[in-house]
């Protein structure tokens, strides 16, 4: 988790353009971080069992089993691990809104 962090906060793959940083704790923007998170994560949800799909009509059709593993690889990585680290973001999203509201920070 701590490299994906540092590739995404540093390099120039912007996933998801439309999350801003958050200044002051600002609850509103927070809230609406928090739900971008959500629909994140549910896509990468989706997209895992449309792989999986994917990968099992593949072993019907007779695909060579390495093959089949660099897919599955592939969509563990490219959708189930970022599931989990939205799920992850989504937790400390959580924090920093119950902190905000304990200071009483409005947006």
């Amino acid at each position: 988790m701590p490299f994906v962090r540092w590739v995404i906060l540093r390099g120039r793959l912007n996933c998801n353009p439309g999350l801003k940083r958050v200044k002051n704790g600002q609850i509103e923007t927070l809230v609406e971080t928090r739900k971008a998170l959500t629909i994140a994560e549910f896509g990468h949800w989706i997209g895992f069992v449309v792989m999986l799909a994917a990968i099992g009509a593949s072993i019907v059709a007779g695909v060579p089993s390495s093959v089949l593993a660099s897919h599955f690889v592939v969509n563990v990585l490219g959708n189930a691990y970022l599931s989990l680290v939205q799920q992850y973001n989504r937790r400390r999203v959580d924090r920093l809104i119950a902190r905000a509201e304990r200071r009483g920070i409005d947006g």
